[in-house]
């Protein structure tokens, strides 16, 4: 059976999303090897989207259907932070999603160019 990615999507986050955000970011599996920990509430899945992801330039939510399952987020690594400009070797990748449909599975995932 061929996987149809036409229903998957990347788009900037939304308060809206709590709740379905909370469905993956509140499941230990999934953020067991985050720095941020596994969210309890959907009034801190709020906080959070409000806090850390929408004032994100480059973080945005991976969508099935336009329901948040995941989020990928691209950002400067250590190095000359002095300019503005992402370098494809000072870039890091961040993916996470547990999303449940057999066709796509579940990644938590950073890469480094």
């Amino acid at each position: 059976m061929e996987t149809d990615f036409s229903r998957v999507t990347l788009r900037p986050f939304d308060l809206m999303d709590a709740r379905d955000f909370l469905r993956w970011a509140g499941d230990d599996r999934v953020t067991g090897n985050l720095r941020w920990p596994t969210f309890t509430t959907e009034e801190e899945a709020l906080a959070f989207i409000r806090d850390a992801c929408l004032p994100h330039p480059w973080r945005r939510s991976i969508c099935i259907d336009d329901r948040s399952t995941g989020f990928i987020s691209i950002f400067p690594e250590t190095g000359d932070d002095s300019k503005n400009r992402i370098k494809p070797s000072q870039v890091a990748l961040s993916v996470l999603c547990n999303v449940k449909p057999r066709s796509i599975g579940k990644c938590t995932n950073r890469i480094i160019f």
